[in-house]
């Protein structure tokens, strides 16, 4: 998977989430929990989290890429997605220290 790809997936993913209809639960629990983090092993095993990949796929840089998407959002949508988005930042970055602390490679 690309990392552009990957970027879509996640806010697809967010887009779901935000639509009270579409919801499959808490951004902290499953489905949702393991569907992001298959995407961040994806970005890690693919070296996106490294200083040279473009587009890199930091939680910061993830967070500055969708804050420009979404600035033509409906304002009540683009909210909702922001927040989830600081939330899976958090968790994304996390996951990332422990594999790289790990060493983990595919």
């Amino acid at each position: 998977m690309t990392a552009e790809e990957i970027l879509k997936r996640v806010d697809d993913y967010l887009d779901q989430h935000a639509d009270p209809q579409g919801a499959r639960g808490s951004i902290y629990q499953d489905p949702y929990k393991s569907d992001f983090f298959d995407l961040c092993l994806e970005a890690y095993v693919k070296g996106y989290f490294d200083p040279s990949s473009s587009p890199r796929l930091t939680g910061d840089a993830m967070s500055d890429r969708f804050n420009v998407r979404w600035m033509d959002l409906e304002k009540e949508h683009q909210k909702k997605k922001l927040t989830l988005l600081k939330k899976l930042t958090q968790m994304w970055d996390e996951w990332e220290y422990a594999l790289s602390k790990i060493n983990y490679t595919d």
